[in-house]
């Protein structure tokens, strides 16, 4: 979303970054140990040690460490290493502005690193410009043709990851043939695997070519296999709210709105809303804030933020669908909304025009075991108390200044994609 991208960058797909090519870059790789830094050259042997130890950071989960690293460095002098790790920390750290921040200034600034530039396109495709990306990966391949298996394999990834598996791997074996290219088997396994009938979480291909980076690990979608339903992430990424006729114990398999997957379990249900056990969190910058809670009862306008699938090239990526909330029903944990005509939102988290969640999207009134014919939520005030979290203007800590400016929609998506995901159910409790 309003993003310059005459360039490419290509993050949670750029996995750990092939390897075998120099995109092995993407997760700044400093020169071996084994090889001495010159004499008098002290500072470089530094700098490739502390290169080493900020990647070793986010491979270990600790973003935000790497990216202090990272920023230091960059500050310190022309590192592209550090620019680049910048934009993946950032990313894995769930601060996905400033993430969107860097890859376009880092792409600006290095035009001939093919690193900065496919992250970049990750970055395009993660913020709802998923045809972008696409395009901006042609532009790469006919600028560079020295690079087309490495730009094949990136849009392999990006074409799996909007459910077009077959595609991706008509493409892939139509590549001239090579003895040996571990990227693209890597990818080819990716793409036979979401031929499928069954998304995977996690479970990336072993050895130097994985793709994607271990903090992004896509669902393996196939033509025919569709979310369970949506739903956002709370309590510091340790669970999700959602809609799921699922008895407790199901377990299931979640993507965010930034590509990361996780394995997690039906905890429980309250206030009409199912609550989702993680087996690892999500980052929790990529979780709704505590305090970012609203009384849907007392909301006018709102918006569905969710994915519809029944675009294959979109699927994966959140969308905005604005609407009105008109009325509570009585006797009921409903709010009657305008935002989902037809159901396919079911799950999706409902906010306010300043981003607090005003409830859960709960499909047609049918659906919801509710006679009428209109669109439904689950309002926040039928499960906040029980799920600890406290409403805005309920606490003098969380009273909104309602003389700041409205953040616009561009700013709202940024923020809260990450937090929206996808819920796929892999096993029924027996």
């Amino acid at each position: 979303m309003n993003i310059q991208a005459s360039t490419s960058l290509i993050g949670p797909m750029v996995a750990a970054l092939l390897a075998g090519t120099r995109l092995a870059v993407a997760a700044p790789v400093a020169p071996p140990a084994a090889d001495p830094a010159p004499v008098g050259s002290h500072a470089e042997a530094s700098v490739a040690e502390r290169l080493k130890a900020a990647s070793r950071a986010l491979d270990a989960g600790d973003a935000e460490s790497a990216l202090n690293l990272y920023e230091q460095l960059s500050g310190e002098g022309d590192f592209v290493d550090a620019e680049v790790g910048m934009v993946r920390a950032a990313f894995a750290n769930g601060e996905t502005r400033k993430a969107v921040a860097y890859a376009s200034r880092v792409a600006g600034e290095n035009k001939e690193s093919l690193d900065a530039q496919l992250w970049l396109t990750f970055i395009v495709d993660r913020t709802g410009k998923p045809e972008l990306a696409l395009e901006s990966l042609d532009t790469l391949k006919a600028r560079d043709a020295r690079e087309a298996r490495l730009l094949a394999t990136v849009r392999a990834e990006l074409l799996i990851d909007r459910g077009r598996p077959r595609e991706a791997l008509d493409a892939l074996d139509a590549l001239p043939a090579q003895p040996v290219d571990s990227g693209v088997e890597a990818m080819r396994r990716r793409a036979t695997r979401s031929l499928g009938s069954t998304p995977v979480a996690g479970g990336h291909d072993e050895g130097p070519a994985a793709w994607p980076a271990p903090y992004s690990e896509p669902v393996q979608l196939t033509g025919d296999v569709h979310p369970s339903a949506g739903g956002v992430t709370v309590a510091d990424g340790h669970r999700v709210l959602t809609l799921l006729d699922a008895p407790v114990g199901t377990r299931v398999v979640v993507r965010n709105g930034a590509g990361l997957v996780r394995d997690g379990v039906v905890e429980r249900v309250i206030g009409g809303v199912t609550v989702l056990k993680l087996g690892r969190p999500f980052p929790p910058a990529m979780a709704l804030a505590r305090t970012a809670y609203a009384r849907a009862a007392a909301a006018r306008f709102c918006f569905a933020l969710g994915n519809r699938v029944a675009d294959p090239d979109r699927r994966g990526v959140p969308a905005v669908y604005p609407g009105i909330v008109f009325r509570k029903l009585p006797d009921s944990v409903f709010v009657a909304i305008t935002a989902d005509a037809d159901g396919s939102l079911r799950g999706a988290a409902v906010f306010d025009s300043r981003g607090r969640l005003l409830g859960i999207d709960a499909g047609p009134g049918s659906a919801a075991g509710h006679p009428e014919a209109v669109a439904l939520a689950a309002a926040t005030e039928s499960f906040a108390e029980e799920l600890g979290v406290v409403m805005a203007g309920e606490s003098a800590d969380t009273v909104v200044d309602v003389t700041r400016p409205k953040p616009t929609i561009v700013e709202l998506y940024e923020k809260l994609a990450p937090s929206v995901v996808s819920v796929f159910v892999t096993a029924m409790r027996p």
